[in-house]
């Protein structure tokens, strides 16, 4: 950002002072791989119906 000349910063030697005035018109992006979009429907398609843990416990008597 300093070389794009996006960031004013100030050369010391092999290290950079910026001041915090500076900093406040950054924004920073999250580190890392975006995430995978997540699916639409993640129910089955092929006509079953699926139950819940709790429905599962009540049909063997259990709470």
């Amino acid at each position: 950002m300093i070389e794009e000349g996006r960031l004013k910063a100030l050369k010391i030697g092999r290290d950079y002072v910026i001041s915090p005035d500076a900093l406040d018109g950054i924004t920073r992006q999250p580190a890392g791989r975006p995430p995978k979009a997540k699916p639409e429907n993640l129910l089955p398609t092929n006509g079953t119906t699926t139950r819940t843990i709790t429905d599962a416990a009540k049909k063997d008597g259990k709470k």
